[in-house]
């Protein structure tokens, strides 16, 4: 080996043992936590340092910024209760034993002081009324936060998918302090079944509890017309005898008109209710509010006849919509004398191999008996 070499690998081996290690490293920590930092290094300390955001602090046990760790062990730690002060950049200089004249080796770790973030939907408001099927934008903001939190959204017990949103982040300074607005805007087209469900804007981050603030929300209002149904059969009518025709529909708001149409001319009034009908053979009920969307129409046949079972009986509903466009919906319903059918997989499939099987069973046994009986080979009274 090369008296170069030689000195080449004194000077890594003298690199290697004088390196400084910091731990723990990017941290976030909370106001009034007590935090811990440990430099280390493989040789002993002669003396170290400590610099928050290049400010040089003294450490005395007792004090706000306690001394940890043993020198001749080679480790420098620090020990501080968290004010707002101590967000940055922590750094230790490390003076080793036995190098006088050398330079101080330094090692530095992020600490972030949390800022709980400060949460507003726009519109501000405990409501917020939109209309089904168009694209509403609505915003949520963010402010004071520290460090930068993700944000979803929650309609319902369902996170809504990001490509309905634009995030805008916002570092704000103050002094060496830096923490950030951001603006989250939603662009969704809310549906009728969306009505009363909660929208949520959510800030997530490992560094969050549930106790802390880190949501906000409002219902959803939406406005709807009514909503379409296909033509329906009603069962079980009894000639001669009276029935009950009944049409169940949501919409939101409550409808501005309702009547029910019989043979393409007379026409009854459900919704405004006036309580009077001008056709002798029904009677008409008032509509009625099964919840805040759904309604129930109903109209009495005195009694029914076979031209009733023939027609259809139509049901006109009217909605006004908030931006002054008014929407018709007309339901078709038609009687029948014969009972309802079954539904559809009311007996499944092993029901109906059970009775099979009973069936076989009953013929077998009906069989023997018979064929023992006609060949004497049972006994049988009388």
């Amino acid at each position: 080996m090369t008296r170069l070499n030689f000195i080449s690998l004194l000077l890594l081996i003298g690199i290697a043992n004088c390196q400084v290690t910091i731990e723990p490293q990017n941290i976030v920590v909370r106001q009034d936590d007590v935090t811990r930092l440990m430099c280390k290094t493989r040789t002993p300390i002669k003396s170290c340092l400590w610099e928050i955001n290049g400010d040089l602090y003294n450490l005395s046990p007792g004090s706000l910024y306690e001394p940890l760790g043993i020198l001749e062990d080679g480790e420098c730690g620090i020990q501080a209760r968290i004010t707002e002060a101590e967000n940055g950049v922590w750094s230790c200089r490390v003076f080793l034993s036995g190098t006088s004249r050398s330079p101080a080796e330094r090692a530095s770790a992020n600490v972030t002081v949390l800022a709980l973030p400060q949460i507003s939907l726009r519109p501000m408001e405990d409501t917020i009324t939109v209309i089904a099927g168009e694209t509403t934008t609505i915003d949520c903001m963010v402010s004071n936060a520290r460090p930068v939190p993700a944000i979803m959204w929650m309609l319902g017990d369902r996170e809504l998918d990001f490509t309905n949103t634009q995030t805008l982040v916002e570092p704000r300074t103050v002094g060496d302090n830096t923490k950030v607005s951001i603006t989250s805007k939603l662009n969704y087209a809310f549906q009728a079944v969306d009505h009363d469900k909660s929208l949520r804007c959510v800030t997530t981050g490992p560094w969050l509890t549930m106790e802390d603030p880190h949501q906000a929300s409002a219902q959803l209002n939406v406005i709807f017309p009514p909503q379409p149904k296909d033509e329906m059969t009603l069962y079980g009518f009894v000639l001669g005898q009276p029935g009950d025709i009944t049409v169940n529909f949501t919409a939101n708001p409550r409808p501005s008109a309702v009547i029910w149409k019989l043979d393409g001319e007379t026409e009854l009034a459900v919704e405004p209710f006036t309580g009077r009908s001008s056709d002798p053979r029904v009677e008409v009920s008032e509509l009625r509010s099964t919840n805040a969307t759904s309604y129930e129409a109903r109209l009495r046949i005195k009694s029914v006849s076979e031209a009733d079972a023939r027609r259809i009986f139509r049901l006109v509903v009217e909605s006004s919509l908030m931006n002054g466009e008014a929407v018709s919906q007309e339901y078709m319903v038609r009687l029948s004398t014969s009972p309802a059918p079954l539904q559809s997989g009311g007996v499944g499939g092993g029901g109906i191999a059970a009775i099979v099987i009973v069936l076989v069973a009953v013929l077998v046994v009906t069989a023997v008996v018979l064929y023992a009986r006609n060949t004497g080979r049972w006994c049988f009274a009388g």
